[in-house]
């Protein structure tokens, strides 16, 4: 009864707040353009305020660093005796863009260095560089090519974790490539992705060893869409994928081969409803088939749907929601169904002031184990521009599991507050 309470009010609350908006519709604040996809009045651009970078030659670089504290009231998601600590956070960060008329090229590096003030096995440095080009031809049709490089630590909250006395660090490398056509009213894309995993092994606190080398593999994906006009406000389109998630090693320590292979198909709608609505919806079918006898192949459903709404001119009500078959090293678990909904509202108090509330409800149900986790979390926040260069971030966040497995249960509330600085 209370996960369902929570669903409900997860629900019905943007829509109360939205329509009080709606009731007191803002006029437009000069200079403020048309949103476009996957926008909100956080993200779009303000002139007066956005970072101007440097101007070598063809190309602008946005050099940038943050700096948080974060208050953590239960930093090891332990469901008993949970133990808090202040956190203080580095994000140095660049950005590389070219600025020709045709073509593209970009180039990104990025780190997190985090420093517990009491717990300091916790900290962590994580690393992240990527770059991309962009070909571009006749017909709106283009060639892209990205990769990205990731050295990190797993979060406390995955379970996969399995009990690491610190956090597991990880390297990951993806390329992707992709293609796109649209000669008229029909369009293709296709694209390749490829992602190696490689886990270092971690220590209990008995001293024992957790072999992470299980962990190891290579996720190929295959993605093709194609997409028809229908008017100027929607598109109909259709998605196949295909995939494959290859282990390092042919068994781990229980005796099981993980190797797999999986399919997607979706059909469903872009939409852009005037600049005030806009978004797209799909809905088919998914399936992972499992190598091993042992387990049993997953199937069902898919769905995803990022839908955008401006109420007004200074608020957008978003609406995100996506099931996927993800991997899990569990024991006797095959994988899971994730079903995440994320609903939020941004809202301009002042032209350099944006809050904004997002509520989160995730359900994992794992396959071959009897094991679901319900996931619940829900956050405020607020940034604050002083001028082109600096601004203030405050985050309070509250996250609780519900499991049927009751240690993986937990509680956490953070509160954060940042400075960041931009050229």
């Amino acid at each position: 009864m209370a996960a369902d309470r929570r669903w409900t009010g997860l629900v019905i609350l943007p829509f109360v707040i939205l329509g009080m908006e709606a009731a007191n519709a803002d006029e437009p604040r000069p200079g403020h353009e048309r949103f476009v996809a996957g926008q909100t009045v956080r993200d779009r651009p303000q002139p007066a305020y956005d970072a101007h970078g440097l101007h070598p030659g063809s190309f602008v670089v946005f050099p940038s660093i943050a700096l948080r504290e974060t208050w953590d009231s239960n930093i090891y998601y332990q469901a008993d005796a949970p133990r808090s600590d202040l956190i203080t956070t580095a994000s140095p960060k660049i950005d590389v863009r070219s600025q020709w008329s045709r073509h593209a090229m970009h180039l990104g590096a990025d780190a997190e260095i985090k420093k517990f003030h009491d717990h300091s096995s916790e900290n962590v440095e994580n690393y992240a560089l990527e770059g991309g080009l962009r070909f571009d031809g006749v017909d709106q049709s283009s060639l892209g090519i990205s990769t990205v490089f990731i050295s990190g630590h797993e979060d406390r909250s995955d379970p996969d974790s399995g009990g690491n006395i610190a956090p597991t660090p990880f390297r990951q490398i993806s390329l992707e490539s992709t293609l796109r056509y649209q000669p008229s009213v029909l369009s293709i894309d296709l694209s390749a992705h490829a992602t190696r995993y490689d886990f270092d092994n971690g220590v209990r606190s008995d001293g024992s060893t957790i072999h992470n080398d299980d962990r190891d593999r290579l996720e190929n994906r295959l993605d093709l869409k194609t997409g028809y006009t229908i008017t100027p406000e929607y598109d109909a389109f259709a998605r196949i994928a295909a995939n494959s998630r290859i282990y390092d090693l042919p068994f781990d320590d229980q005796g099981i081969n993980r190797s797999s292979a999986g399919w997607r198909g979706e059909g469903g709608i872009d939409l852009d409803l005037g600049g005030v609505i806009m978004g797209d919806i799909a809905f088919g079918l998914m399936g992972q088939n499992y190598e091993d006898p042992q387990f049993s192949d997953i199937s069902g459903y898919a769905a995803t749907a990022n839908l955008y709404w401006h109420v007004t001119r200074l608020s957008t009500f978003s609406a995100r929601f996506s099931r996927n078959i993800n991997e899990t090293s569990t024991r006797d678990a095959s994988g899971y169904i994730s079903s995440h909904l994320r609903l939020g509202i941004d809202h301009e108090l002042l032209r350099n002031l944006v809050i904004g509330i997002y509520g989160d409800a995730r359900l994992d149900d794992y396959r071959g184990i009897s094991r679901q986790d319900r996931v619940f979390d829900t956050q405020l926040s607020a940034d604050y521009r002083l001028d082109r260069h600096i601004g203030i971030t405050t985050r309070l966040r509250h996250t609780t599991r519900n499991s049927d497995i009751a240690s993986e249960n937990y509680n956490r509330t953070a509160i954060e507050l940042g400075l960041k600085w931009s050229i």
